[in-house]
């Protein structure tokens, strides 16, 4: 039998509002970033530099 069979719905949508959080996430949009970056041209890195430059210079 499957673990969602066994779930009431209150646990299935609190688990998939969990997963959507986490799928909407800043941690996510970074990750898409990097894992996109090797496709990226050096117009669209430096654009990004230049957006997140404020937010490292903050640590």
């Amino acid at each position: 039998m499957a673990a969602s069979k066994t779930l009431t719905p209150e646990q299935r949508r609190d688990r998939a509002r969990k997963a959507g959080r986490a799928a909407h996430s800043l941690d996510a949009h970074i990750k898409a970033v990097v894992d996109r970056a090797p496709e990226l041209n050096p117009e669209q890195v430096a654009r990004l530099r230049a957006v997140f430059a404020p937010a490292v210079s903050h640590r």
